[in-house]
């Protein structure tokens, strides 16, 4: 999102606000307009100061470096002397206090508020002019676009906060052309270096000395909606917090990701970059529920389409033992352990496999049936046999164990084989598995009554 006539991410909400002519506008834009005016041509006339600046660069080695230049900054205009902030946020104040009181006091979302006065929104608005064009005399038409923004903010009540979630170890090979792919309702895109040096060198949980060991080409990237509440926060009717509802969000794309193919992937902070006028800077959270380790997950350009149609079952509420089996694939491609990872890819194909119903009293012989069941997924003869012999070596070795056994091979298509080659395997059968269900998501053919035993004798389901 790029604000008319502008750099910054703050845009008009609603177009309308603005009447067909920018000359016939709402009285609130043309008064903030006015007082912004003012306080602007005030301020201008105060020396501004200097302040180093950061910006990163891509070398064309493919590794990063830091440039560091002296900017002019505005930062002096907080604590000059002889501005009172106060009494030239008047007139805003004003404005303000007849077309919407409640945003003069406790301010911010279902889970946070800031104190906002006059004085506070008016440095926002001189913060945001700064930040879109550079300068303290703007063209006029970008005060009037800051006030038509700000009647947007306050009319619909609503903050969008733009988010950055750096994807680990994934890359987009050069010949991918999109600009976005969508996974899981959540977009997938190359990061600009205006957003890395940002959330990098600007964020609390950046800094220099983190950008030496590499930094994400991509990331997962979107905006959070949250409506903009005034008052203090009603301990009993907090809603669940906006941080939360978006890392479910995430990593849905990130259970899409890992079950699309092999690889090391996921994200483990969240930056939310420049939105709405009193939420200017960086906020980051660092998210380190698990390790995601060195490695490679790359999308060429022949994985492009197939991605987003893989990703978009990820959008619908799956069938709980198909959803067991995604989780488990993707916990095993973060397992150091191969013996971890195999127990997770088995519990997964377990899943599927001996999918039954929970009251059902006699369940047969778990290993026998759960070979069974996995080689109805194939033709011939001979196909089944092979497929029913790899999914009994799988069962065997993931009992083995689990049950403590401490081999460091195992038997897989008729030889020894490190336990790691069958972890791979297992996820490999798995992967297969979850592609064949998930077009089908919320009601998958393996749960209908009776499918393993009419596909025994080459029936299809009912």
């Amino acid at each position: 999102m790029k604000a008319q006539g502008g750099a910054g991410i703050l845009h008009g909400m609603d177009e309308k606000l603005a009447g067909p002519e920018i000359g016939e506008v709402a009285p609130f834009v043309v008064e903030v307009d006015n007082a912004l005016t003012s306080a602007l041509v005030r301020l201008a006339a105060i020396p501004l100061g200097v302040e180093l600046a950061d910006r990163l660069e891509a070398m064309g080695t493919g590794g990063w470096s830091v440039s560091r230049e002296v900017v002019p900054s505005i930062r002096p205009l907080w604590s000059a002397e002889g501005v009172d902030w106060e009494a030239l946020a008047e007139p805003l104040g004003q404005c303000i206090r007849a077309a919407y009181p409640q945003y003069l006091g406790l301010v911010g979302g279902p889970a946070h508020r800031v104190r906002v006065d006059a004085a506070g929104w008016l440095r926002a608005l001189v913060a945001e002019t700064w930040r879109r064009s550079a300068s303290l005399s703007p063209d006029p038409s970008e005060t009037r676009r800051l006030a038509v923004d700000l009647h947007g903010l306050l009319a619909h009540a609503t903050l969008r906060r733009p988010f950055v979630a750096p994807l680990l170890n994934l890359t987009l090979a050069p010949d991918v052309e999109t600009d976005a792919l969508e996974i899981a309702g959540v977009t997938l895109r190359r990061l600009t270096l205006a957003e890395l040096t940002e959330i990098y060198l600007a964020a609390p949980f950046g800094g220099v000395s983190s950008i030496f060991s590499g930094l994400p080409q991509c990331g997962l990237v979107g905006e959070v909606e949250e409506p903009l509440m005034a008052g203090a926060l009603d301990p009993d009717g907090a809603a669940k917090p906006p941080i939360d509802l978006l890392r479910e969000r995430l990593d849905r794309a990130v259970l899409a990701l890992r079950t699309f193919k092999a690889g090391a992937v996921g994200y483990q902070s969240i930056h939310f970059l420049k939105g709405d006028l009193f939420l200017l800077g960086v906020t980051s959270f660092p998210v380190m529920r698990e390790y995601v380790a060195a490695g490679s997950f790359a999308v060429e350009a022949a994985d492009v389409e197939p991605l987003m149609r893989h990703g978009s079952f990820f959008s619908e509420v799956l069938e709980p033992a198909l959803e067991v089996a995604c989780e488990r694939l993707s916990t095993a491609s973060t397992r150091q352990s191969a013996r971890d990872h195999l127990i997770d890819a088995v519990i997964g194909l377990e899943a599927i496999l001996l999918y039954g119903p929970e009251d059902k009293a006699y369940k047969g012989e778990l290993r026998y049936r759960f070979s069974l069941n996995y080689s109805t997924f194939f033709d011939t003869a001979e196909e089944r046999y092979a497929a029913f012999r790899l999914a009994r070596d799988l069962y065997d070795a993931r009992s083995s164990i689990a049950h403590g056994g401490n081999a460091e091979t195992v038997r897989l298509r008729g030889r020894s084989a490190p336990i790691a080659e069958a972890a791979d395997e297992a996820c490999s059968v798995l992967r297969g598995l979850v592609w064949r269900f998930l077009p089908s998501g919320s009601s998958p053919d393996f749960a209908r009554q009776g499918y393993y035993d009419r596909a025994y004798f080459g029936l299809p389901p009912e």
